[in-house]
């Protein structure tokens, strides 16, 4: 089953592109684990669905593609990785984590 899956995401042209960048890589790593699972949340960050102006343009939802925050196209990859506006929280957590304010 493993081996199949592997072949059908690494088929070029096939839905969630993100999730392929994230799993075929380590694939029989991540079937491995002994620990985490698949939440709500990460779900939609994997498949790229949720609250993303890039889906919810797709979809109808909105008017456009853009970041709340930025005004840049959003999708999971530009919120996890990109927006400024994310990155000053990260940056806000990692200070009070070792401050211990938290």
């Amino acid at each position: 089953m493993c081996e199949r899956w592997r072949r059908y995401l690494e088929r070029p042209n096939t839905p969630g592109e993100y999730t392929k960048l994230a799993i075929v890589p380590n694939l029989e790593v991540w079937l491995a684990r002994k620990h985490g699972g698949m939440t709500y949340h990460l779900t939609q960050v994997m498949t790229g669905h949720g609250c993303f102006g890039r889906f919810l343009f797709r979809i109808g939802r909105r008017p456009n593609r853009s970041c709340d925050f930025c005004g840049e196209e959003d999708n999971a990859f530009h919120t996890l990785r990109e927006c400024p506006a994310w990155e000053r929280l990260t940056m806000r957590r990692k200070l009070e984590l070792e401050l211990h304010i938290v």
